[in-house]
């Protein structure tokens, strides 16, 4: 059983804000939003939503998708595994290590859910709010989320006005950074908007082995297209692309205090500026002198199991030793059509198009404590032992040095010869981690606005995704551990021509592709019981159809290199040239198998799954008259949410056969009961609300030994959420939030 209790209390002052933000007398502007997919007060949605508006974004300093976590209560925002982000409302967020796997929180660009987005590597620019609901979605956005929705709403374009805005900056560190827009009528009916934005920064963090790093290299345009085609209808066409070339690190600084058993890596008791224990790491345990006994790797790294704590972590939190400059690229495509059409029996009709391409690209130092020392020299009881790796690595080197695989997904490895290797340094190692996906979404809503006490709202949507990545580490200790393990097993030692080894050096995960197949029908009936009470009831099926072809691979097969010609066989029989032969003959031969559940030897497993469920809510909202509140509105709800289950990534199942190929859905039952107030001649807003939430299936992922994979436990979640707002006089505004959760994992 695991507890975990959060309290965060924030208050902010801003003094001179622009009075188009507050009235002359400090009352508040009411801010509109689409919570709901119907324009209304913040104040009159029964939800728990926070909304910024173009001023607020501003005069609160909101630049990065990051700084939410620091203006919503129970938001929070960290990195999480290889290249994935992690933002998290109410606890909820993305915690799985799989292609296949579905966000806690739902990420939209004007209404479009995004399945991988790159909203968290630029900075806003011509924004015209940001919302986000926090608690189940499921019967408002076209895609369902367990913990939540955030929106950000680019500006449109503006009829029959000339508009433009440039914002110049400039700083220490080479800082430039310009972002504008410009906004051109074209005509009565129509109007362009063009807006961008440019950064770029020298790195502010020092590598004390040569060079800045952290640096940014980025920019985005975005072209936004609006014409009035008639009085009740309007169409939107919007597209943008963003691009990144940076030498910045997806993961920051570690800190640890270093465990000496190489049990664990860092002991999570404190967080001292320690080095990881490299012989915690799968690498650092196969290179040991407990696996290799003789040859290990004391004779190699020239230092004992238990590392020196202090070594190669500096102290300073802007130093980093790294054997790598990390890189880091990105590109994001993304198109958009909206067409709004208003009947004149009192319907409306959205249909909304979009397409999105994304890749990114990410290679960094793989533990960031890299030593400061020379390249490794092959050592003597290594050469005893094989003398004719020995040989050919000195050789191939150009020197008495060791090789490493190149960490991509088509070298051979260290065993290919040249341009499959590299001159190792003692402990530095690599990893890359790359993703290339696209998706196309139609989204068609149908919203009543009739007079009675009845309206609706009607809605289909179809998501098709396809993603194809891998992830790759690079290690000197493989390669040391995969030609000691393979000549002891074959009894090479000792034969000048021939050595033997185990490929390929290095981890190797890749997916091509994983594809994802969704569609939902879903809606929300609203009526109102009486002037004060009104009803809300909303229901949503979804149906996901989830494919993947994907396989690992790691010191999988027996090779033999011939040291004259430099010929790689396997099993000494079958001469391979590169890494997909490799493995479409080590399967023929029986030698590896990505797929134990298809008869024969196979070099990618395929499998694919359906998940589905039905789910809906309930609102009861109310608004009555009272004497010491302007308005004020309480409201009651039960949400069932659900997320789709998803399939494990590729694992060995001759080392972990009971491992289960599926993780299932995640369902969650929750309840909330909220207030709203506004007070005091409009100076003063209060809100608060109260939630409980029991997860069944609960999502989590996690990596063991050589492999990742993802759990479902159960989990209850206890919290509260205050959030004021007071603006005493016309240039003072007094913001506070106040959140607690407690939560239990069983």
């Amino acid at each position: 059983m695991k507890n975990f209790s959060t309290v965060v209390l924030a208050l902010v002052g801003a003094l001179g804000i622009s009075t188009s933000a507050m009235g002359a007398t400090g009352q508040i502007e009411e801010v509109v939003v689409s919570a709901q997919r119907v324009s209304e007060s913040i104040q009159d949605v029964p939800i728990a939503v926070s909304a910024f508006n173009t001023e607020m974004l501003e005069a609160k300093q909101i630049d990065t998708f990051s700084d939410l976590q620091f203006n919503v209560p129970n938001v929070s925002y960290s990195k999480t595994f290889f290249s994935g982000n992690n933002f998290q409302i109410r606890g909820i967020g993305n915690l799985l290590v799989a292609q296949s796997a579905d966000t806690g929180v739902g990420m939209h660009v004007n209404d479009v859910y995004i399945n991988s987005p790159r909203i968290f590597e630029t900075e806003y620019y011509d924004m015209a709010q940001v919302e986000i609901l926090r608690g189940p979605q499921g019967t408002l956005f076209g895609r369902n989320a367990t913990g939540g929705v955030v929106n950000l709403k680019t500006a449109r374009p503006v009829l029959g006005e000339t508009l433009y805005d440039v914002d110049l900056q400039v700083g220490n560190y080479d800082h430039r950074k310009i972002k504008g827009s410009f906004n051109v009528p074209m005509g009565d009916s129509m109007a362009f908007r063009m807006a961008g934005i440019f950064l770029d920064r020298e790195g502010y963090t020092d590598n004390l082995l040569g060079g800045d790093i952290d640096g940014r290299d980025q920019w985005s345009v975005r072209g936004s297209f609006r014409w009035d085609i008639g009085d009740n209808t309007r169409l939107d066409i919007i597209a943008h692309r963003f691009e990144e070339d940076s030498n910045r690190s997806r993961s920051q600084k570690q800190l640890c205090n270093q465990d000496p058993s190489a049990v664990l890596g860092c002991i999570p008791d404190s967080t001292p500026t320690e080095a990881i224990n490299p012989f915690s790491t799968l690498a650092g345990l196969l290179s040991s002198d407990l696996i290799l006994g003789p040859i290990g790797a004391s004779s190699f790294f020239a230092f004992p199991l238990s590392l020196d704590p202090t070594f190669g972590n500096p102290s300073d939190l802007r130093e980093q030793r790294l054997a790598f400059e990390p890189e880091y690229e990105a590109e994001e495509d993304f198109i958009m059509l909206e067409l709004q059409h208003e009947f004149a029996n009192g319907y409306d009709l959205n249909l909304i198009l979009a397409h999105q391409e994304t890749t990114v690209f990410s290679r960094q130092d793989y533990n960031g404590t890299a030593a400061n020392l020379n390249d490794a020299t092959i050592p003597a009881s290594f050469c005893a032992f094989s003398p004719a790796a020995c040989t050919f690595f000195g050789t191939q080197a150009g020197g008495p040095q060791f090789m490493s695989s190149v960490p991509n997904t088509s070298s051979l490895g260290a065993v290919g010869g040249p341009g499959h290797f590299l001159a190792s340094s003692r402990g530095s190692a690599t990893d890359v981690s790359d993703v290339d996906a696209e998706q196309d979404s139609v989204e068609i809503r149908i919203t009543s606005n009739l007079d009675g006490r009845f309206n609706f709202m009607l809605a289909a949507y179809f998501l098709e995704y396809e993603a194809a990545g891998g992830y790759v580490v690079q290690a000197p200790g493989l390669d040391y551990a995969a030609v000691g393990l393979i000549n002891g097993a074959l009894g090479l030692a000792g034969n000048p021509d021939v050595f033997g080894s185990l490929a390929p050096g290095y981890f190797n995960t890749v997916t091509t592709p994983y594809e994802l197949d969704s569609r939902a029908v879903f809606g929300e009936v609203y009526y109102e019981i009486s002037d004060t009470l009104k009803l809300t009831l909303g229901l949503r099926h979804t149906k996901d159809e989830k494919s993947v072809s994907d396989r690992q691979s790691l010191l999988n097969i027996p090779v033999t290199v011939d040291v004259a010609t430099g010929t790689v066989s396997v099993l000494g029989v079958a001469p391979v040239t590169n890494f997909e032969e490799l493995l479409s003959t080590a399967a023929g031969l029986g030698v590896y198998d990505a797929d134990p559940n298809t008869p024969g030897g196979q070099v990618f497993r395929e499998f694919e799954e359906e998940f589905s469920e039905t789910t809906g809510r309930i609102v009861l909202d109310w608004t009555p008259d009272l004497s010491f509140t302007d308005d004020t509105m309480v409201y009651f709800s039960y949400s069932k949410g659900y997320k789709g289950g998803g399939i494990n990534p590729p694992i060995d199942t001759t080392l972990f056969p009971n491992t289960p190929t599926t993780f299932d859905p995640e369902d969650i039952d929750a309840f909330e009961v909220g207030m709203k107030n506004t007070l005091k001649d409009g100076t003063l807003q209060l809100n608060g609300n109260m939630f409980f939430y029991d997860y069944g299936g609960y999502q989590i992922g996690k990596i063991v030994n050589r492999t990742s994979l993802n759990e479902n436990t159960d989990a209850e979640i206890f919290g509260l959420e205050l959030e004021a707002l007071w603006a005493p006089t016309e240039n003072w505004r007094l913001n506070a939030a106040f959140s607690y959760l407690d939560t239990v994992l069983d």
